[in-house]
């Protein structure tokens, strides 16, 4: 398995370098209801792919379910690839079945449907994996979009932004390219000529030729 930022993933609590403090976040970890987010490790960089390899340190985080005084509980850990017994990308999730249970939840349905090219992330992703309620009235959509043209991106964004206002509500659009790096689609409809990329080890700037050319 190749493991991509915002893929989740599950693996036995034990194999984890770390867990949280709260007893009840623990609990949800150890029975794997919920999943790893694959992230990039903040503390290092490294060097190699966009992605991890079951012979490497594949970093996580976790979120609580719940909001405490308004703010996500997180957590970080590793584990390493081999220990992995699942995963999840954004576009497997929408092959799912899901409650449409909150304004989010219903924009993704109204975006993606049709569409496989169209995956999610975030707090939307979380709860269509798990079916535990991270997603509120007020939470943002998170989307992950691939095999896009240009002119695809540009109806997109169109939709994207009407949708904000109409619904007043956030969404955070990023563009998977060939090389792995995501860039987000704000950016790009921009007139900027040089892009910000975020990879899985690395952030670094794009010109707009090499974007174009890794749609």
């Amino acid at each position: 398995m190749k493991f991509r930022r915002h893929d989740l993933v599950f693996a036995k609590c034990d194999e984890l370098s770390t867990l949280p403090q709260k007893e009840d976040f623990k609990s949800l970890i150890r029975s794997e209801t919920i999943p790893g987010i694959v992230r990039r490790n903040e503390l290092e960089e490294s060097t190699g792919e966009n992605h991890y390899r079951e012979d490497e340190m594949v970093y996580v985080g976790f979120v609580y379910p719940a909001k405490i005084d308004g703010n996500r509980l997180r957590h970080g850990s590793s584990v390493y690839g081999k220990k992995i017994k699942r995963k999840i990308t954004p576009f497997d999730l929408l092959e799912k079945t899901y409650l449409k249970r909150t304004k989010p939840l219903k924009i993704l349905h109204t975006l993606s449907k049709d569409n496989d090219n169209i995956g999610v992330w975030g707090s939307c992703a979380l709860e269509i994996a798990t079916g535990l309620p991270y997603t509120d009235k007020g939470s943002d959509l998170d989307l992950l979009v691939r095999n896009c043209e240009a002119n695809d991106l540009s109806l997109l964004w169109k939709n994207v932004s009407k949708l904000e206002i109409q619904e007043n509500i956030r969404i955070d659009v990023e563009v998977s390219l060939a090389s792995g790096y995501c860039i987000n689609i704000k950016e790009y409809i921009s007139d900027s000529n040089t892009l910000v990329a975020k990879g899985l080890r690395d952030v670094v700037l794009l010109n707009r030729a090499a974007v174009e050319e890794g749609l």
